[in-house]
């Protein structure tokens, strides 16, 4: 019988097999892991390759903030002025009130930055266009506190508008809305408040125009004392001075309204404007040359003449500018027994606007009346100015 060889050559066993099988995939795993997983390679990358992006938009911000701060020559910074910039990388958060407090969505939607980690300095507190400014106290030349010499109360905001009566007088001051084409100057709230004695019209944070704003003046402004402690006439006596004059008849029907241009000119200033450039021209070209002549007859727009030509702008109020300083008064306590006591104003203020010119007629306050009255220029009559920022 025929004996069957057998092959010695060993082959795989099919435990082998799995085994190896079961050996490959335990590593294809831990080098899929290894890329993909939570700290695999290629997640390390996308971490990495974000925080590198949300580090350059961070830096890029910064970058802006120091050049603003550079270019206003400011150690701080407005929350305006960071909104500004913080828009050009995405929008802001609206739940959170301090600027600080909110996050920045970027532009792309892939990354959302805290603003504390963008800019974490000081910022001086913009005021709201939703809030009203009457009964701040305002910074007119910018120096960061409240003088009597140099600065007033807010009575009227453009933004909000106001309507109403006061000494008798109706007015209506128009709201302004922002639209692209028409923006309010930015102003900065006070984080202190202005009190003592000179603060007659109750203890107020005040609001200054931050640095290099432009756009519309937004506020109305009474001085917080009167141009000085006499009373004036109003034009009479340059009537008088220029008898020799062939028109003999200066006066000017000038307005009683309330409202600020396009110029950003008030009512009242472009007043005292008409009535200054007749101060100022010579008689011989229908003035009444008294800048010229350098004599003094106790007018009142040769008293006021420093402060209309200073940057601020005083001028003498309108009618109905006055008017609602007057409703203002009563919303802080004035009575008529109590408007020289308590706020030191005379019962007699002249105004800008003429009543008419044939009798010569011109509007004056009558505070312990509550009301206006008139008389003409001949009348000797207290000096208080006012204007917009």
């Amino acid at each position: 019988m025929k004996r069957i060889k057998r092959n010695k050559t060993a082959g795989i066993t099919l435990i082998a097999l799995v085994v190896t099988i079961i050996v490959l995939l335990l590593l294809a795993g831990i080098s899929i892991q290894m890329i993909t997983g939570n700290n695999g390679i290629l997640t390390r990358t996308i971490v990495a390759k974000q925080a590198t992006e949300e580090a350059q938009i961070i830096e890029e911000a910064r970058m802006d903030i120091l050049a603003k701060m550079a270019t206003s020559k400011s150690e701080d910074l407005t929350e305006a002025e960071l909104e500004e910039i913080l828009s050009k990388y995405g929008t802001l958060s609206t739940e959170e009130e301090r600027i600080k407090d909110k996050k920045l969505t970027t532009t792309d939607g892939k990354y959302v930055i805290p603003v504390s980690e963008i800019y974490n300095g000081t910022l001086t507190l913009t005021f709201s266009i939703a809030k009203s400014g009457v009964g701040y106290y305002a910074d007119l030349n910018g120096d960061g506190k409240i003088t009597i010499e140099d600065d007033g109360i807010i009575f009227a905001d453009l933004a909000k508008g106001a309507s109403g009566t006061g000494l008798g007088q109706s007015y209506s001051l128009e709201a302004v809305i922002e639209t692209d084409e028409i923006k309010f100057k930015k102003y900065e709230e006070s984080s202190t408040t202005f009190s003592g004695d000179n603060a007659k019209f109750g203890e107020q944070k005040w609001l200054k125009a931050v640095n290099g704003t432009t756009g519309k003046n937004r506020f109305y402004v009474m001085a917080l004392k009167d141009v000085d402690t006499s009373s004036h006439y109003w034009y009479s006596n340059a009537s008088h001075y220029i008898s020799g004059q062939t028109d003999k008849t200066p006066y000017l029907i000038t307005e009683e309204g309330i409202g600020i241009d396009s110029n950003n000119k008030a009512v009242g200033r472009k007043n005292t404007e008409a009535v200054m450039a007749k101060f100022n021209k010579a008689t011989t070209n229908g003035g009444w040359g008294l800048a010229i002549t350098g004599q003094s007859y106790n007018d009142m727009f040769e008293a006021i003449a420093t402060k209309y030509n200073s940057s601020i702008g005083w001028f003498v109020p309108s009618k109905q500018e006055w008017a609602a300083f007057a409703k203002f008064l009563i919303g802080v306590g004035f009575s008529i027994t109590n408007y020289n006591s308590r706020f030191g104003l005379k019962n007699y203020y002249w105004s800008s606007s003429q009543l008419s010119s044939s009798p010569w007629r011109v509007w004056n306050t009558y505070f312990s009346l509550y009301t206006f009255n008139y008389n003409d220029g001949a009348s000797l009559e207290g000096v208080r100015l006012c204007t917009t920022f």
